[in-house]
């Protein structure tokens, strides 16, 4: 019966059919170059290679496309090694069908030749029999079992017999030389373990060792007294044999003076005894020391009985205590305890006692004392500060606070802080206890470079409570009795007990004479009959009528209004009867200031309509310079004209309750009229803070610095940046901030026409 052969066909190199891609009895074959193949499926359903072989240096792919793995029965040659080697797989992995031999494996055996044997080193190579590895040598020196002698090494050896010295003595005619492996050994007197070698070190050119014509011993490096002193000449010896750690005794040198030391000579040739030491390095003394001379420590210059020079950024002196002891104490011989300066171990400096006292009473342990016990203050404990430079500067303690924690590190002080004091204490029979404090205190918010102060006075009342008494503020304001900002400034709080304040002469209380220049603020004078010049003060009226030569000034309550009686020669002029001068003695007017202004005036206050202060007779603006007042008939209006050479050029006036200030703007007072140009960049350049006035801690403003402003809207500022006065007073700068506003108003036109400039162009792209 005849049967049809199916089969699947591929050309795709190592490609091979699934399981499942094969029926039964369908063959698959791969006819692509190189990687042929039949498969077929056996009954278990696994796919089977028939042949051929794959050949390559890597096994065939175990995932080609279309299917994967290898097939069981699958050979390959591995043409990779030197020798090619034929695999089979297994199912799971290729095996090597040709393995190498060894003892317990079957496998290829290769045989090497004697050469390979002695120097080869592969271990897949069967090794030989050692018989098979004798050979003929001309060496009398070999000792190998497998090196059979030639008849030369037979004749040599029998030649280096017949030459050699008998064991037990010979001699040598000509040089014996010595390999390198070799050395000459010496038994000695006894057949022992112990020997002498003589070798060398290997020699880097031609030696000669030559034994002196005499008889003696041999030295080596490890003798320690086989060398004498007639085995060494002068100039045998130089440095560089002499050991680092060599000694030599002192009794062995030359005899010096007492309490000399030797030294090199000034060449560095030689060694002298001297009696002046320098050294250069560290000196290390553990025991206690005693200098009869003077000492100088980085000088020559020994002036003082110890003088210590630094040239280098390290310290002059330093003491470290460790122990109970004190650092330093430096003391009079005469007078042990009773003068001494010392450095405690704790830092604290004390002068005039052995330690330093704790003075509970007055707040702990200072850590700089003086103490002395005489009833001379200058002589004792006081404390001096003199300068004698030729300067402005003066004398002075500089007392300063930080809060930081960290030396060095200047943290801000807060307003309040107490920065330093002045502490005056009296003993009460245990300690010190606090009678007066003089203290200064940050008063007000510290900023760069400026820290506002106070000074308060303290003293101790009977109970012994510290109570402020007088303060004086950073404004220069006095307070007595009185401790905050809105009480004092030149403020005397009375109490009980007494006036509130009087100031007086020494001589206040005489019968006869003169009293003068007498500054008065009490109520009364009660001691009558001296004649008292020069009274200033806030008198009673009996008071200022009680002598000829007596004047001053008081306030009351007259009908309806207060005023000021001023007194002279026991008189009152009330209300100044006269023409006030200031400036002058001979006032022409009810009020002239020499040289600036003149109340003019005639006019009655009831029925004024039209007042002047001129440089000219009243209501006259004739071109001078002058202040000129109109009040309407009604009442309900009035102006203030300011007047100068070209008429009115500004004004103050009211109706009712609204208040209207006018500069003139006048285009006939006008000339070189241009636009104001770059008004943005200028108005960029004016710095805008916030801050609060000195005199005025707890308001905070907004507003501008004078100097900052005066260099981009000059015209608005007064005055100079730290200007001062003939007597060193500082002149304060002005700013009229209404000066600003057209430059204001400059800039917001500038930033209308951008805008506007941007809207058109934002409705051009919208469109």
């Amino acid at each position: 019966m005849a049967s049809t052969v199916k089969h699947l066909r591929s050309s795709t190199a190592n490609k091979r059919p699934t399981a499942s891609g094969l029926a039964d009895g369908q063959l698959g074959i791969n006819t692509a170059s190189g990687t042929p193949g039949v498969f077929f499926k056996d009954s278990a359903g696994t796919v089977v290679k028939v042949g051929p072989a794959h050949v390559g240096s890597s096994a065939p792919n175990v995932s080609p496309a279309g299917s994967a793995g290898n097939s069981r029965g699958e050979l390959w040659v591995n043409n990779s090694a030197t020798i090619h080697g034929l695999n089979y797989y297994t199912g799971s992995a290729f095996v090597n069908l040709t393995p190498s031999g060894t003892t317990s494996v079957a496998g290829l055996v290769e045989l090497a030749t004697d050469a390979e044997t002695q120097t080869g080193t592969d271990t897949i190579r069967a090794v030989t029999p050692s018989g098979l590895q004798s050979k003929i040598s001309d060496s009398t020196s070999t000792t190998s079992s497998t090196t059979i002698a030639s008849a030369t090494a037979v004749k040599a050896a029998y030649d280096l017999a017949d030459a050699a010295l008998p064991k037990s003595g010979g001699r040598v005619t000509g040089a014996l030389e010595i390999g390198p492996a070799g050395s000459l050994v010496f038994e000695g007197s006894s057949d022992n373990s112990f020997e002498t070698t003589l070798a060398v070190v290997d020699p880097t050119a031609d030696r000669t060792i030559t034994f002196p014509n005499v008889t003696g011993n041999v030295v080596t490096t490890g003798d320690s007294g086989t060398v004498t002193s007639t085995m060494i000449a002068n100039s045998t010896i130089v440095n560089a044999d002499i050991s680092a750690s060599a000694e030599i005794a002192v009794s062995k040198l030359a005899d010096g003076t007492a309490r000399q030391l030797l030294q090199t000579d000034a060449a560095g040739t030689g060694v002298e005894w001297t009696d002046n030491v320098d050294i250069p390095g560290t000196l290390d003394v553990t025991g206690a020391t005693v200098l009869s001379g003077r000492v100088g420590i980085g000088t020559t210059d020994t002036g003082a009985l110890v003088n210590i020079s630094a040239n280098t950024a390290e310290d002059a002196l330093r003491v470290t205590q460790t122990g109970a002891g004190n650092a330093l104490v430096v003391e009079d011989s005469a007078n042990p305890d009773g003068t001494p300066f010392v450095i405690d171990a704790n830092g604290r400096v004390v002068q005039g006692h052995t330690t330093a006292l704790s003075l509970n009473g007055t707040g702990g342990t200072p850590v700089q004392q003086i103490h002395a016990a005489t009833s001379n203050l200058f002589a004792g404990a006081c404390y001096s500060a003199v300068n004698w430079g030729d300067t402005v500067a003066p004398a002075g303690i500089f007392i300063a606070r930080g809060r930081s924690g960290a030396i060095g590190t200047y943290t801000i002080v807060p307003s309040g802080q107490n920065l330093g004091e002045l502490r005056f204490a009296g003993a009460d029979g245990v300690d010190f206890q606090n009678a007066a404090v003089i203290g200064v205190q940050v008063d007000g918010t510290p900023s760069a470079g400026i820290v506002p102060g106070r000074i308060t006075f303290e003293t101790a009342n009977s109970s012994g409570t510290l109570t402020e008494r007088m303060r004086i503020d950073s404004s220069g304001r006095v307070g007595i009795g009185a401790t905050t900002s809105s009480e004092i400034g030149v403020r005397v709080i009375q109490d009980a007990n007494g006036a509130d304040l009087t100031v007086v002469s020494a001589n206040w209380t005489a019968t006869t004479g003169t009293i003068t220049n007498v500054t008065n603020f009490s109520a009364s004078r009660s001691t009558a009959g001296a004649t008292i010049t020069n009274l200033y003060g806030f008198n009673a009226a009996s008071n200022l009528t009680s002598a000829t030569n007596n004047y001053g000034f008081y306030g009351d309550l007259p009908s309806g209004t207060g005023r000021w009686n001023f007194y002279a020669n026991g008189t009152a002029p009330n209300y100044f009867a006269g023409n006030v001068g200031i400036g002058t003695t001979s006032p022409d007017a009810p009020l002239h200031v020499a040289g600036l202004t003149r109340l003019n005036s005639t006019d009655t206050p009831a029925t004024s309509t039209t007042s002047a202060i001129t440089r000219t007779s009243a209501g006259n603006n004739d071109g001078n310079v002058g202040l000129e007042c109109v009040a309407s008939t009604s009442a309900t209006r009035h102006h203030i004209s300011f007047v100068n050479s070209n008429g009115i050029v500004g004004s103050i006036s009211t109706s009712g309750s609204a208040t209207a200030y006018n500069t003139s703007s006048d285009y006939r007072l006008k000339e070189n009229i241009v636009p104001l140009t770059g008004a943005i960049d200028r108005l960029q350049q004016i710095p805008v803070h916030r801050f609060n006035f000195i005199a005025d801690p707890d308001t905070v403003v907004d507003g501008f610095i004078a100097h900052e402003t005066a260099s981009v809207v000059p015209e608005c500022v007064t005055g100079e940046k730290d200007q001062v006065d003939e007597n060193g007073k500082p002149i304060y700068q002005g700013i009229d901030q209404s000066k600003i506003v057209p430059l204001l108003t400059a800039a917001l036109q500038e930033a209308i026409a951008k805008i506007e400039a941007l809207e058109a162009r934002i409705v051009a792209l919208e469109a």
